[in-house]
């Protein structure tokens, strides 16, 4: 994974409390932001300018570091049994992917994560789901249906939280490393970087709308748009 990164100018700019104490992915839509819950798996659609909410809903997710929509569905990241809080009814043994109806919170469909990785990112494509393989170091594309492995690229560090798509690259957050990074989603060479300074936020979910990326830090509960120049 070479390459001659861009060093972007960057401003970090507070918009809104989430509506839980600790929001763990995001998904822009044409609707507002969706925001995943970490400890209860609910899901929370908001809205861009001041984070009201427009609704929200159990999804059966449990321990969620991700979110996402696409094909007509909600679909979230629950990892397995929590080792920081007490256990809730939806948590379970093993990571899954759950499907969701966007309107309710329905269960569509329940997948197993390949290989039972830690999953802390997802993303909807054209091509398929991406995911961050926590326990592999690793971006990974699945079949939407069967959630076979498509292709896999190779990450420069570890702790990948929250991912977005932008253009013909891939936005990843290293949230150990404070890092934000786009890579080639085929063979994962480094395009930019951004650093997020500690003074600023912990970087855990990301999304991208209308050019601008927006993350969300689990620890204090703020949703942050990062403006580049």
């Amino acid at each position: 994974m070479t390459g001659v990164l861009r060093q972007r100018d960057v401003r970090f700019e507070p918009a809104f409390d989430a509506p839980i104490p600790h929001p763990n992915g995001l998904q822009a839509s044409g609707e507002g932001l969706w925001i995943a819950d970490e400890r209860q798996g609910w899901a929370y659609l908001v809205n861009f300018h001041d984070g009201q909410v427009i609704r929200s809903f159990a999804t059966g997710a449990g321990l969620s570091s991700g979110i996402t929509y696409g094909g007509g569905a909600l679909w979230m990241c629950s990892n397995g049994l929590p080792i920081e809080r007490d256990a809730c009814p939806s948590d379970t043994k093993h990571v899954r992917i759950v499907k969701s109806d966007p309107n309710n919170g329905h269960s569509l469909a329940e997948v197993l994560m390949p290989d039972d990785d830690d999953c802390h990112g997802i993303e909807w494509t054209a091509e398929g789901l991406w995911l961050t393989s926590v326990d592999r170091q690793k971006l990974v594309l699945v079949d939407r249906n069967d959630f076979t492995v498509i292709r896999e690229v190779p990450l420069p560090s570890n702790r990948a939280h929250g991912i977005a798509t932008e253009g013909l690259g891939i936005w990843c957050v290293h949230t150990n490393d404070r890092m934000v990074i786009k890579l080639d989603p085929y063979e994962g060479t480094l395009y930019e970087r951004i650093d997020v300074p500690a003074k600023e936020f912990e970087p855990h979910g990301l999304t991208c709308w209308e050019g601008i990326l927006w993350s969300c830090d689990a620890v204090t509960g703020t949703v942050y748009r990062i403006v580049r120049g």
